[in-house]
């Protein structure tokens, strides 16, 4: 279970650099109002991130029934496209303003949390198999 958790960990906070960034940036900054505290584009980073890692993870950490495995790579690739589509909306949106900023926040807030949850569902699920990996390998030793 430990590579699991440094895996997490590691993705969580790689996701996590731009937003980290941005407050650096706005504690540092003579004009706080000049640079956005939040913003869609961190948080798509971060929920591609993730799912990315989730779906590349799927065969390695992973390691679970077949039928799950393509359930999994599935999900992934939904929220991928999911927060795709967000990046895409966002820059239209930066272009004409079309959308509402903090309904493409919102949702990108939503999908990320989604995927946190599913993320850690797989975590969760995957706890069996790892254990058995455990005990089979201490058992040949």
């Amino acid at each position: 279970m430990g590579k699991m958790r440094k895996w997490f960990w590691a993705t969580v906070a790689v996701g996590l650099v731009p937003m980290l960034l941005r407050l650096i940036l706005c504690s540092l900054l003579i004009e706080r109002n000049t640079l956005q505290l939040f913003a869609i584009s961190d948080i798509i980073v971060w929920g591609l991130v993730l799912n990315i890692s989730i779906f590349n993870e799927r065969g390695g950490l992973f390691n679970y029934k077949p039928e799950i495995s393509s359930v999994s790579s599935t999900i992934s690739v939904i929220f991928i496209v999911i927060f795709s589509l967000l990046f895409i909306f966002e820059l239209i949106n930066e272009a004409h303003f079309i959308f509402r900023s903090t309904g493409l926040l919102l949702f990108g807030i939503l999908f990320a949390i989604a995927s946190l949850l599913t993320c850690l569902f797989y975590i969760d699920g995957s706890k069996p198999h790892q254990e058995r990996l455990n005990i089979n390998r201490e058992e040949v030793h």
